[in-house]
């Protein structure tokens, strides 16, 4: 599979004439709505799905789950207009706020060579992420860690989403892109979680929106979508896989 360099921001892709986008067209999301339902409504246990995640070590060290962390600390902070100038520093200071206790103290007690390693773990994957969003102005109305629940046929499933990052609003024409940032390498179900979080947001605001990307801050990877048809497609599809239906 090949990806977008980082060097591309994922802001690029907002970057087209409103008029040559998609209009709003609620048909797309009552459409999606009713075909998943068919397959829901026979079940008797009410089934979470989220997305696909990213492949992982068998065993996560403590600094890798606290890396993870705190890269998406920075996406939060960049999503609010900092600009950090120590981004370890900076994401561990926002981080200790709301991290479990056990987890804080056990970093307290790393050496400082384990200091210096996530120090450098955390600046190198903070390059990478300020290449591939690139400079986002208020006006693009930036949020993070946007969460979004899809109770379909009665309550028997619930479509459950994080976005990273969402950039743009809602309008006549697409103009909405989500991001979801991942610290660990791009893996086969990459396609299945962009087509997932394009599915899920267009069914929570009946608007699809204008593009769904993945960046990895481990290797600069890039996957960046339009939704099209295809794409929610592909979101269905995923659902209807967890779901068992033929």
């Amino acid at each position: 599979m090949t990806y977008a360099p980082a060097m591309t921001t994922i802001l690029d892709v907002m970057r087209t004439d409103a008029q040559s986008r998609a209009p709003h067209d609620e048909s797309v999301a009552s459409g999606l709505r009713r075909r998943i339902e068919t397959w829901a409504v026979a079940r008797d246990e009410t089934l979470v799905v989220r997305a696909p995640r990213a492949p992982g070590p068998l065993v996560a060290s403590s600094a890798g789950r606290v890396r993870g962390m705190l890269v998406h600390h920075l996406v939060r902070l960049a999503a609010a207009g900092y600009d950090w100038r120590d981004p370890a520093f900076d994401a561990l200071a926002a981080w200790r706020t709301s991290a479990p206790r056990e987890l804080v103290d056990e970093v307290a007690r790393f050496d400082a060579e384990e200091r210096a390693q996530l120090r450098a773990d955390v600046e190198a994957h903070a390059v990478v992420l300020r290449r591939a969003l690139g400079t986002m102005a208020p006006g693009w109305f930036p949020r993070s860690a946007v969460r979004a629940r899809v109770v379909l046929a009665s309550g028997r499933l619930h479509l459950v989403d994080v976005i990273d990052l969402m950039v743009g609003l809602v309008g006549p024409y697409a103009s909405v892109a989500l991001v979801d940032v991942t610290s660990s390498p791009l893996g086969p179900d990459a396609e299945d979680r962009v087509a997932y979080h394009a599915l899920c947001q267009t069914l929570r605001t009946a608007h699809v929106p204008l593009a769904s990307a993945l960046v990895s801050t481990a290797t600069g990877d890039v996957l960046s979508r339009p939704v099209d048809d295809e794409l929610l497609e592909r979101g269905v599809g995923y659902v209807r896989d967890c779901l068992g239906a033929s």
